[in-house]
């Protein structure tokens, strides 16, 4: 006997509703299973291996976009840019401020008093230094998140900058405007001379701020303190890029600095030695190898402020018609 059209609107309806009660179920378990209730958790590798916690490849926001950063910087890939050749202004940057350091249980960040700026360099705007923050490793032989011909260094050092504009971090990263966030990384390399007194201040404050959401507040010291070749260091990189880590937006210019700081062993190693992810009362894990790896360079550009100098075979095509030139005027 066939059924009803009633029977069948009966049926079809508590197929809905099996249906319905199914993705409901997969949906809780899939939650259950380790999707965070907080959609702003995120760790890094060595800290995914140790927690529940999403890892890189599981990162929110763009962080799976085209103009994601670090990346590797072929020198010979790199293009001039005559609008970088302008020399950068720093503002307040040898001003001295007792700084607020905290472990934010990615790294240690720096608080800055948002009075620091800096234009020029081919910026188009004034940007106001917010952040100063650290990258490492467990090894002299990795640790900074960008590379210079495929070669790691031992930490990089980063200062956040946000537009003038901006009086947060949070707008800027909310902003769709491209150039919302500046940042200047530093590449560290590890040196057998003597030690590094900048690093050396924000050295002796580990020791307060072990666990996560510690913080204390350093002696007074200067960006310039921290970075004291800055005024010689001319020779940079820039390239579009996000921020790296969550939500990773995409709206940040960069300057990688070519020359690295140079800062004694020990006190690079001191950071994975004083340092923990975790609160404290948890089982320990070293803060260490929280450096992002690269990311995919794509279509996008990378200009440098400076040409070294000029090919042989340059110079054979500016000096052959000058030669002419020269011998034409004297046998006139």
């Amino acid at each position: 006997m066939r059924p009803s059209e009633k029977t069948k609107e009966k049926i079809a309806k508590e197929q809905r509703f099996l249906m319905s009660l199914f993705l409901m179920l997969l949906a809780i378990t899939v939650a259950q299973s380790g999707v965070p209730a907080n959609p702003d958790d995120w760790c890094y590798e060595t800290q995914a291996k140790a927690l529940s916690c999403p890892g890189p490849a599981s990162w929110p926001g763009t962080c799976k976009g085209f103009m994601q950063s670090p990346v590797n910087i072929v020198i010979s890939n790199t293009l001039a840019d005559p609008k970088l050749n302008d020399f950068f202004t720093y503002i307040g940057y040898d001003r001295q401020y007792p700084w607020t350091i905290v472990n934010n249980g990615y790294t240690i960040l720096v608080n800055l008093n948002g009075t620091i700026k800096i234009s020029g360099g081919g910026l188009e705007d004034t940007y106001r230094a917010m952040y100063v923050q650290f990258h490492w490793s467990d090894s002299l032989k990795k640790g900074s998140e960008h590379t210079i011909n495929g070669k790691p260094y031992a930490m990089e050092v980063q200062i956040i900058h946000i537009r003038d504009k901006f009086q947060k971090l949070e707008k800027a990263i909310q902003s769709t405007e491209k150039d919302a966030i500046t940042i200047m990384g530093f590449l560290i390399q590890a040196s057998n001379n003597k030690k590094h007194e900048g690093f050396q201040t924000i050295l002796d404050a580990l020791d307060q701020i072990p666990y996560k959401n510690n913080e204390v507040t350093t002696k007074p010291m200067s960006l310039y303190d921290l970075i004291p070749d800055l005024k010689d260091m001319k020779h940079f990189f820039r390239y579009k890029g996000s921020l790296t880590f969550p939500s990773c937006p995409e709206n940040v210019i960069w300057t990688v600095f070519k020359d690295p700081l140079q800062v004694e062993e020990d006190q690079i190693l001191q950071f994975s030695k004083k340092l923990y992810y975790n609160e404290k009362g948890q089982i320990d894990i070293p803060m260490t190898n929280n450096y992002r790896k690269m990311q995919k360079r794509g279509p996008r550009n990378i200009f440098h402020n400076r040409v070294e100098r000029l090919l042989p075979h340059t110079w054979s095509v500016f000096l052959t018609p000058l030669l002419t030139c020269l011998l034409a005027i004297f046998l006139y």
